[in-house]
């Protein structure tokens, strides 16, 4: 998957359309009343159910502090990637990388994909899983450009 996305980065770059003060890096508690506005855009979730999800162990769903991240432009939370703990030693489970609706089919989700998808890479991540609705044709084109393989 980083390899596609340094595709797109590179005609990006090329283009001039990189800001550079964007930035992704690890989730603050500072920033989980932005980053619960983002997820509200997928599912409803309480900030209590969310600070749950950020702490580890514990039964029911965890988000994986050292694989998630933010992306920050302008001192502001464009979008999150939101990891679960590693399944084996080599898979991670991607729950949603989510992007402010305005800043969506722009630069921004590519940038927050590539910098979380490479960030996974140097921990000893070799895939992704996640799953991809109909309704999120950026997602299912990624997929098929990386020749994703498709679980039941």
């Amino acid at each position: 998957m980083t390899r596609d996305t340094s595709r797109i980065i590179t005609k990006l770059r090329q283009r001039g359309k990189l800001p550079q003060n964007a930035g992704v890096r690890s989730i603050e508690k500072s920033d989980w009343p932005e980053i619960i506005g983002l997820h509200r855009l997928l599912f409803d979730i309480s900030n209590e159910e969310f600070a749950l999800r950020m702490k580890t162990g514990g039964e029911g769903i965890r988000y994986c502090n050292r694989l998630s991240v933010v992306l920050e432009y302008d001192g502001n939370c464009l979008g999150t990637c939101l990891f679960l703990p590693m399944e084996s030693d080599k898979t991670a489970w991607l729950f949603g990388a989510i992007v402010a609706p305005s800043w969506r089919r722009t630069w921004a989700t590519v940038v927050l994909k590539h910098a979380a998808f490479n960030r996974a890479a140097k921990q000893g991540v070799e895939a992704i899983a996640f799953q991809a609705f109909n309704d999120h044709p950026d997602t299912l084109n990624h997929a098929a450009r990386v020749l994703a393989e498709r679980l039941p």
